[in-house]
C-alpha cells in the first residue's frame, strides 16, 4: 500500500504567484505610462524641430510657415512656406508612407506650380544598405521637377532590392504633390483650413 500524504493547498497558495505577477505588471505598466507622459512633449518638440530643419534645407530663404492638417493618402500636413518679406516660397508636405519595415517620414518641398523642389527624409527604419538606399542623394534628386505624373519609368526608377521602399517613397512624394494641389492648386487656399 501506498502511504503518501496529500497536503491540502489553500486557494491563497494557488493564487499567490498570479497576484504577485499581476502587481509587478501593474507597476511596470504604470512606470511605462509615466515615462510616456514625461517624454511625449519632448518627442513632439524634436519632431517639429526636425521638420523645421528639413524645411530650411528645402527652402534656404525660409522665415516662417503655416501648417494645415491634411490627411490625403500618405500626407499628414501641408505647410505654406514664406520668406522674411512674407512672400510665398512654396509648400512643405509631411508624408509618412509605409516602407518595408516602418514609415518613411519625409518632408517634400513643392513649388507654387506644383513641382517637387526637394525631398528630405527625416526618419526611417528600412533595412540598412538596402531599403536605406532611398535616402541616397542621387536617388532623391531624381524626384526634383516631378509633378503629379510621378511614376516608375517616368524619370524615376525603383531601386533594385528595395522595391517596397522605393514604391513607398514614390507614393509619399506623389501624395505630397497631390495634397498641395488639392489645397492650393492656384496658390490660394481651397476650402476651409
Amino acid at each position: 500500500m501506498n502511504n503518501t500524504k496529500t497536503e491540502k493547498i489553500s486557494p491563497w497558495e494557488l493564487l499567490k504567484p498570479a497576484v504577485i505577477l499581476l502587481i509587478i505588471c501593474g507597476i511596470c505598466a504604470s512606470l511605462l505610462a509615466a515615462v510616456y507622459v514625461i517624454t511625449k512633449e519632448k518627442i513632439s518638440e524634436n519632431a517639429l524641430a526636425e521638420e523645421s530643419r528639413a524645411i530650411m534645407d528645402i527652402f534656404p530663404e525660409y522665415a516662417s510657415h503655416e501648417t494645415v492638417k491634411m490627411l490625403h493618402k500618405d500626407c499628414l500636413t501641408v505647410a505654406r512656406v514664406y520668406d522674411s518679406e512674407n512672400n510665398l516660397l512654396g509648400y512643405a508636405a509631411t508624408v509618412a508612407p509605409m516602407g518595408f519595415k516602418a514609415e518613411i517620414n519625409t518632408v517634400v518641398g513643392v513649388s507654387v506650380d506644383l513641382k517637387v523642389i526637394k525631398t528630405v527624409i527625416t526618419s526611417m527604419s528600412e533595412t540598412a544598405g538596402i531599403g536605406t538606399k532611398v535616402n541616397n542623394p542621387s536617388y532623391l534628386d531624381t524626384y526634383i521637377g516631378m509633378s503629379t505624373d510621378i511614376a516608375f519609368g517616368n524619370g524615376v526608377e525603383a531601386i533594385s532590392g528595395a522595391t517596397k521602399s522605393s514604391k513607398a517613397f514614390l507614393s509619399g512624394v506623389k501624395s505630397a504633390v497631390e495634397a498641395c494641389g488639392v489645397l492650393y492648386g492656384n496658390g490660394e487656399p481651397k476650402g476651409g483650413n
